[in-house]
């Protein structure tokens, strides 16, 4: 249909040009009138291609013999000399029409290949942006399905063996394409290059690669591989999708590696952390005990009594540490139970300073909490750990004879939250540790006297106060001036805060 309506136009496009020459130019030359019909065929070159050219040529010819060429009103010519005239007419307007169907043609094919260039580039960019690589086979398989709008399965080696891991559309793949895939696959790896595409019950298989290397297998159900694109964009698109398939296998390859380093680094820090911080207070016991053991008769009252303190504080730090470990145990396997209830600040306070009281010799302690301030809501025992861990750690980090301050107050932007500030003025920290403080087995160390430690203090602090409802950070102002640990709880419901929330 589209075809009849274009051969109608190009017929009245020359018959109108016919109207206008037999009005204007009745007296004109043959030249000037042929000059007249040449945009004609131009025109119908230009839009409908060289059949639609070849009709004007022959349509124009014919209104110049009938109207212009004597005997008029007649297709019959007697003059030789308008007879070459026609003939020349004919070929400048078949040159021309031709010269301006090869224009269009690569017009065509110049938009076509910017067209799959830009395709090439949106594909390279989505696949640039993707943070999950996982993702990657079945954005390709989804391409590949759109451009040869048939179904597309993605084959690829795996532990599993060589399967499909991705699918585009219905029917899928069954497991005779998954033999005739394997086969073709097992071809390629012994050539070491891709293969041609090749055909077997319907579908057509096509190794693609990176370089010289397979690096998978496409297949699409269809009568051909991926008709109506062009050889050159098939063969760009596939190096692409297997560049990209490459870079997911390096991915995964360099993420396995960072997770066995991390798993190392894990690994020797809990090794480091048995060796140092269990060993140090079973020394001090096994060697306040053989004191006791072989020289007590030797020993004042009072030395005897400072050994048993000895063993019974290294005993309890023991105790600690290993109960940190535990802790650790049940956050992984996600077996906290938190008791949630109003806790007295007070209290918790006073028990964290307690278990701190060696640590905290060498320094001042302030404490401010004033007597109208809400209880927070928590766990007690979780929440005198976390804040026992954060103070144990302020007192390692700050120098000796400097204050540490823990003070409590209504969050300046939330009324009903309840903020615990544990202050110190010691090294301070940078922004990379300030990302870090709460990372397991995260110590930071500066050149300066190793502080000690596993790590896992602060990483135990964080769990605790999330299982509590709250959050936990550091701030800091940078090295050397301080770092200020602050703890945000919800807060109980009082009868003012109770009223404030009907209000709102």
């Amino acid at each position: 249909m589209d075809n009849f309506r274009q051969i109608v136009l190009t017929a009245a496009m020359v018959l109108l040009t016919t109207v206008v020459s037999h009005v204007l130019l009745r007296n004109a030359s043959i030249a000037t009138v042929t000059l007249l019909f040449v945009p004609c065929v131009l025109i119908a070159a230009l839009l409908w291609g060289p059949l639609h050219a070849l009709i004007a040529v022959t349509i124009s010819i014919g209104a110049i013999s009938f109207f212009h060429l004597p005997p008029a009103y007649d297709f019959y010519v007697d003059n030789p000399e308008h007879t070459l005239d026609i003939v020349v007419f004919a070929l400048v307007a078949t040159v021309v029409g031709g010269a301006a169907d090869w224009a269009r043609h690569s017009t065509e094919s110049a938009r076509q290949r910017e067209a799959r260039m830009r395709e090439l580039y949106d594909f390279s960019r989505r696949v640039a942006m993707v943070a999950d690589f996982a993702e990657l086979p079945a954005m390709v398989a989804r391409e590949l399905a759109r451009l040869a709008h048939a179904p597309v399965a993605l084959y690829r080696p795996s532990q599993e063996g060589f399967m499909p891991v991705a699918t585009e559309g219905e029917p899928l793949p069954g497991p005779e394409q998954h033999a005739v895939a394997t086969q073709i696959w097992n071809e390629c790896r012994q050539l070491g290059r891709p293969l041609s595409p090749r055909e077997a019950g319907g579908w057509w298989y096509r190794a693609i690669g990176h370089g010289q290397e397979p690096a998978g297998l496409v297949a699409t159900r269809s009568d051909e591989f991926m008709p109506g694109v062009e050889r050159v964009f098939i063969d760009a698109f596939l190096a692409l999708a297997a560049n990209v398939l490459v870079r997911a296998d390096l991915a995964a390859h360099i993420d396995a590696i960072r997770i066995d380093q991390r798993a190392a680094e894990l690994r020797e820090a809990v090794l480091s952390s048995i060796s140092h911080d269990l060993r140090t207070p079973l020394a001090a016991i096994l060697g306040s005990a053989t004191t006791l053991e072989r020289y007590g008769d030797l020993c004042s009252a009072k030395e005897r009594n400072d050994l048993k303190v000895t063993i019974r504080e290294e005993a309890t730090r023991l105790d600690r540490l290993i109960a940190r470990m535990f802790d650790l145990t049940r956050i992984r396997a996600g077996k906290l139970e938190p008791a949630l209830e109003p806790v007295e600040l007070v209290d918790v306070v006073d028990m964290a300073l307690r278990h701190n009281r060696r640590t905290l010799e060498r320094h001042r302690v302030s404490v401010h909490i004033p007597a109208d301030l809400p209880m927070p809501v928590a766990d007690g025992v979780l929440l005198e750990q976390s804040l026992s861990n954060v103070v144990e750690n302020a007192a390692k980090y700050a120098p000796a004879g400097t204050t540490i301050e823990i003070s409590a107050a209504n969050a300046a932007d939330d009324p009903a939250t309840v903020e615990l500030r544990v202050r110190d003025e010691g090294r301070g920290l940078t922004p990379e540790e300030g990302r870090h403080i709460f990372d397991q087995f995260y110590r930071a160390v500066d050149g300066a006297a190793d502080p000690g430690g596993s790590g896992l203090g602060l990483a135990i602090s964080r769990a605790f106060v999330e299982a509590c409802g709250g959050t936990i950070e550091a701030i800091s102002e940078g090295p050397g001036r301080g770092t200020t640990v602050r703890i945000r709880l919800p807060a109980a419901k009082t009868p003012l805060l109770a009223e404030e929330g009907e209000a709102a």
